[in-house]
């Protein structure tokens, strides 16, 4: 972070500290429910901002070496990612050109070669067919036509990120923007490693998991005896950065350091910082390391698939501090796992039975106003659909 958007942001935080408030929008806003539990809502979603979008699909660490291979089911695409033998970070739709078995099963792991168990053919780590499994019954056809359907791929800031469609254009560095890029870039440092990661399936949409670290408001509530005496209650500010957002929330030093010269102290060691990288991925950067959630709609809209790692710097201190992350990995479980998804399950099954017909998003809720703004805007701004589900219920109040 450049030291002028530092000096910004510690600005607007001790402002607000000051008269005892917070970041605000214009007007509370009305916000229907549809978009929790539509079911063509949840499908022109999944296609228009999880197909045609960079989406981080893993990371660097887990393709660090040639024949380094993960496999993923992203939003629905099995997705096989590769370092091929000459060094060259790839991305697969893993489906066999034959007959459309899954190519490689196994999570993870180091191969010159993949084989589909169904008929035997046989693919390098960079996606070319290398033989038919009954070659004179494929007589006349051409080995390379039948390569591995190519995915746009691409390493950055630690993060693997992969475009779902084939034959679109990638630059990570052009999707994020020059100041979320330049940030990203700071924190790469602390996210060598993989700590730890797991993916789970949860009862809520896909946008419930996203709205639980675009407001800390519900911090001292539902977090109260867990991460709440890490914050200031409600201290907040958040910056829009083109579709993404960076927000800003204050620890409690924070009051103890805001009347010091900025020069004396780094932001990052009073305050937590909380990108969203649109449409679905959270990065945290809390001191030293970096939690990524990332949340894919599952097979209806209320089921999602979120995919959480810690990942933490290198170097012979942090491979020693095992104690210490996993007692950050304990507090990401409780927190985020036992509190905010339990609730956000709690939420859809209240969406489910009709047990309202809308929400209101407060002024303290801006992040979410925009956030829902803009895949409104994303899906289709000059729909009639998108107008009624979103526009007349989304309304100032």
């Amino acid at each position: 972070m450049n030291p002028s958007t530092q000096r910004r942001i510690i600005d607007e935080l001790s402002t607000l500290l000051a008269a005892r408030s917070t970041q605000l929008a214009e007007h509370p806003r009305l916000h229907s429910i549809d978009v929790y539990r539509c079911a063509d809502l949840h499908d022109r979603e999944r296609d228009e901002l999880f197909r045609r979008r960079p989406l981080v699909a893993g990371y660097a660490e887990e393709l660090s070496k040639p024949g380094d291979f993960v496999t993923r089911e992203i939003a629905g695409i099995p997705v096989l990612m590769t370092r091929d033998h000459s060094g060259v970070v790839r991305a697969f739709i893993n489906v066999c050109r034959h007959r459309g078995n899954v190519v490689c099963e196994a999570p993870a792991g180091n191969a010159k070669a993949f084989v589909c168990q169904y008929h035997g053919w046989a693919y390098g780590n960079d996606g070319a067919c290398r033989s038919f499994g009954h070659p004179a019954a494929f007589d006349g056809c051409s080995l390379s036509d039948f390569n591995l359907t190519c995915l746009p791929a691409e390493i950055r800031h630690g993060l693997v990120w992969v475009i779902l469609t084939p034959g679109q254009d990638l630059s990570v560095e052009s999707f994020l923007g020059p100041t979320l890029d330049d940030e990203l870039a700071n924190f790469a440092e602390s996210c060598v490693r993989v700590f730890e990661q797991r993916v789970t399936t949860h009862a809520f949409n896909w946008k419930l998991g996203v709205e639980t670290f675009l407001e800390i408001f519900h911090i001292s509530t539902l977090h109260r005896m867990s991460i709440a005496e890490h914050f200031l209650d409600g201290l907040m500010t958040s910056e829009k950065l083109g579709p993404h957002h960076r927000i800003t929330a204050a620890r409690p030093s924070f009051s103890e350091v805001a009347s010091r010269p900025a020069s004396e102290w780094v932001i990052t060691d009073h305050c937590t910082l909380i990108y969203l990288l649109f449409p679905n991925t959270v990065y945290l950067f809390q001191r030293e390391h970096v939690q990524v959630y990332s949340f894919f709609p599952g097979r209806h809209p209320g089921e999602c698939q979120v995919r959480t790692a810690l990942l933490r710097p290198n170097g012979r201190i942090a491979d020693r501090a095992t104690r210490h992350w996993q007692n950050n990995w304990d507090i990401i479980s409780r927190a985020v796992y036992d509190e905010d998804f339990r609730a956000m399950e709690r939420v859809q099954r209240g969406i489910s039975v009709g047990a309202s017909d809308g929400f209101i998003l407060g002024r303290n809720e801006s992040v979410l106003q925009e956030y829902h703004e803009e895949i409104r805007q994303c899906l289709d701004p000059l729909s009639a659909a998108s107008a009624r589900l979103f526009g007349v219920r989304d309304g100032d109040i």
